[in-house]
């Protein structure tokens, strides 16, 4: 489920900052997401039923995270930290790539908000001078954000770009649920 993967990423960034020893307002935002996405997950565990997740894939997610929270906190090294970020790029990628490709297929944005996208856009392009004025030019953080960037960036482009397809998109949308 995607929601596994926004865990490690949000665990990624969070655990990022507490080993760079970067200040709370430079990754706090995802601590409080990433406290989100745990409840998310109990709640998918609770309430998914088509099929329900069984007990045993619980424990092996519980047992995994538990491993991967000792080994990045006791046996990481300081010159792999980077890697946390690194490893968010593939997802990064996954999420909104494969988003960007599927507009591009269908040449429409479907119900994709141009506000959604404007603000992640902007919060990413914020991100990048609060990390540059927090912490210094660390690489490792600001690619991830000058990542996002582009693929936002992108998105928006395709809202526009494919703005009257996604009109008509709705309007055909809105028409069939009327019958």
């Amino acid at each position: 489920s995607s929601v596994y993967g926004e865990l490690i990423m949000y665990s990624n960034s969070v655990n990022y900052g507490i080993l760079r020893g970067n200040p709370f307002t430079s990754f706090g935002e995802n601590a409080a997401v990433l406290i989100q996405t745990i409840v998310m997950v109990v709640l998918v565990w609770k309430y998914k039923d088509d099929p329900p997740i069984p007990g045993a894939m619980r424990l092996v997610v519980v047992v995994f995270y538990i491993l991967y929270l000792v080994y990045v906190h006791t046996f990481l090294v300081p010159d792999y930290y980077y890697l946390l970020m690194a490893a968010n790029w593939p997802a990064l990628m996954l999420a909104k790539g494969s988003q960007i490709l599927e507009t591009n297929r269908v040449k429409h944005t479907g119900g994709q908000s141009v506000i959604t996208i404007t603000m992640n856009l902007v919060g990413s392009m914020i991100r990048i001078v609060t990390t540059i004025v927090e912490i210094g030019w660390d690489l490792a953080l600001l690619s991830g954000y000058i990542f996002s960037v582009v693929l936002n960036a992108t998105m928006l482009a395709q809202y526009f770009i494919y703005k009257k397809n996604t009109t008509k998109f709705l309007e055909e949308l809105k028409q069939k649920k009327k019958k």
